[in-house]
């Protein structure tokens, strides 16, 4: 659920591809990340204010903001037109890139949510998918989104290389701990081209 609480959201992607190499994702949109300009990032929310009446922008990028040049010019160009008064917009992102700084900063430029891939609550099983983060850090970005006036919503993946029964109700029970406006438990699934897939057809559960 996107509680933007207007009358219409609309999606933008500012970037395309990712540069993490987690196992279970097959990188749809390749392993490059691409980054749009901001000014026609810009001019594509004016557009859908002014054409559509948009009051809400969902970033649908793989992971937003991974450049923090490019952040830090955006937030500028969007306070600087006054977007910010206009809109208010929702992105995923990782949770190593946050501090408590820049949640702000993101608040200030109309962030109203973000979606955290958070996959674990199990530091062995983050480290066996590659997905370079710590349960640490996913712990402290949900309370400096929190403490920046953001809600936070992430997702566990149950069936992750190494897991065990106990490791699914850690998760459980992380997610309750957390507080999260919204979780989702997906399941596992090797897709063609993913390490998670090579993993399975050599037996490796």
């Amino acid at each position: 659920t996107y509680p933007h609480r207007t009358r219409l959201e609309l999606p933008i992607m500012s970037s395309r591809g990712c540069p993490f190499r987690c196992v279970f994702c097959c990188r749809a949109l390749g392993g490059r990340a691409r980054q749009r300009s901001v000014s026609s990032v810009i001019a594509e929310i004016e557009r859908n204010i002014e054409k559509f009446k948009c009051e809400s922008i969902a970033f649908l990028d793989e992971t937003f903001l991974l450049d923090r040049g490019w952040a830090e010019e955006f937030f500028k160009a969007i306070a600087d037109r006054g977007l910010n008064k206009k809109i208010t917009w929702a992105c995923s992102t990782r949770v190593s890139n946050m501090s408590l700084e820049f949640l702000k900063q993101m608040k200030e430029a109309g962030c109203y949510y973000i979606f955290f891939g958070m996959e674990s609550a199990n530091d062995d099983t983050l480290k066996r998918i590659k997905k370079n983060i710590t349960v640490e850090q996913i712990r402290r970005a949900v309370k400096w989104t929190k403490q920046a006036g953001i809600i936070p919503v992430g997702a566990f993946i149950i069936g992750l290389p190494g897991d065990k029964e106990e490791h699914v109700f850690e998760d459980i029970e992380m997610a309750e701990q957390l507080d999260l406006y919204s979780v989702t438990f997906p399941i596992a699934v090797p897709f063609p081209g993913t390490e998670l897939r090579d993993m399975a057809l050599k037996n490796e559960y």
